[in-house]
């Protein structure tokens, strides 16, 4: 294996740890055609960085919080109220579609870190947290690697 091989498939793996389907499914699939890399070991990799980037967020979640609740320009002005609205929505998704919900959700649409810190923020069982987003990531990799492979 060539270091621009090895280059490569770091690129989708440390991608992979952030934003997962709309990042680093298509730049391994561009890889795969572009530079003939192989199929499963791109998806194998992408699913891989995104289930250390659940373990990172989801054990960060509560830290990030706090840590924004302390920054000091949080403390220095009022705190304003959330508005209803945004209340509202949240509870909805919540309450809605629980933590599957959130997890399915989470590599389109939120990014693995917004959804590990939001489903950290709202249900403490951490092993369940990581169960139901690592199945996500799983049918999400594969399936729109399949689906991209097939059209592209």
């Amino acid at each position: 294996m060539s270091s621009t091989e090895l280059l490569q498939y770091g690129s989708v793996f440390l991608l992979s740890i952030v934003k997962l389907v709309l990042g680093s499914v298509p730049l391994s699939l561009v890889y795969i055609k572009s530079f003939g890399l192989s199929f499963v070991l791109c998806m194998t990799l992408c699913c891989i960085g995104g289930y250390l980037g659940v373990f990172i967020f989801t054990n960060m979640g509560k830290r990030l919080w706090v840590w924004w609740d302390n920054l000091p320009f949080n403390r220095s002005r009022e705190k304003k109220p959330k508005t209803m609205a945004s209340k509202r929505r949240t509870i909805y998704i919540k309450n809605k579609y629980g933590l599957w919900g959130i997890s399915f959700l989470s590599p389109v649409l939120l990014s693995i870190p917004g959804g590990c810190i939001m489903a950290s923020r709202f249900y403490k069982d951490k092993s369940a947290i990581y169960l139901r987003m690592c199945i996500a990531i799983t049918v999400w990799v594969w399936g729109s690697g399949l689906l991209l492979w097939l059209v592209f």
